[in-house]
């Protein structure tokens, strides 16, 4: 559904996190089959080290998640899931 990230500044590029957001828990489970959240996490990686940020796509740094689980966890609250 959409794409963002979190960071401290204070502590940039280690804290950067990246976060392919998709709408439901079925919707990620069919892109993991599909290996669509791979495509999605190695054009993330590859942007970040055109831009100098040497991140794997299988780096903890960039992920997925879906609304269902923030709302389910954290009351839809993003920052509150990426503390």
């Amino acid at each position: 559904a959409w794409i963002t990230h979190f960071v401290d500044y204070d502590r940039f590029p280690d804290s950067l996190v990246i976060v392919s957001v998709f709408k439901t828990d079925e919707q990620l489970a069919m892109a993991r089959r599909s290996e669509t959240d791979a495509y999605l996490s190695a054009l993330i990686s590859s942007e970040l080290q055109a831009v100098g940020i040497a991140r794997s796509a299988k780096s903890p740094q960039i992920r997925c998640d879906t609304e269902e689980a923030c709302e389910r966890g954290h009351g839809g609250n993003w920052q509150a899931r990426y503390r």
